[in-house]
């Protein structure tokens, strides 16, 4: 088994599958662990936890890989402060 961990930042609001309400922008850690598979090449069944840590209170939630990445791909498509107005106006 190997393990290493990321740093991931959401800009806006989110919410994993699990949370009961979008939790606030930031940066957060993602374990992620590697298990080798028993197979003739080299090859690895990939887990992710991703781990929420606010007021004191550290939480975990078990996230795949793709899940993780679209929701960080739909973070950077809405753009920044879309409340304020366009310059020039």
């Amino acid at each position: 088994m190997r393990t290493f961990s990321k740093r991931v930042t959401f800009l806006n609001p989110f919410l994993l599958p699990g949370m009961v309400q979008p939790h606030p922008p930031g940066e957060f850690d993602v374990l992620v662990e590697e298990e080798p598979l028993d197979v003739m090449w080299e090859a690895y069944h990939r887990t992710l936890t991703f781990m929420v840590t606010s007021q004191g209170l550290t939480e975990a939630y078990r996230v795949n890989e793709e899940s993780l990445d679209a929701l960080i791909s739909a973070d950077r498509a809405i753009p920044a402060n879309p409340t304020s107005p366009a310059p020039g106006r």
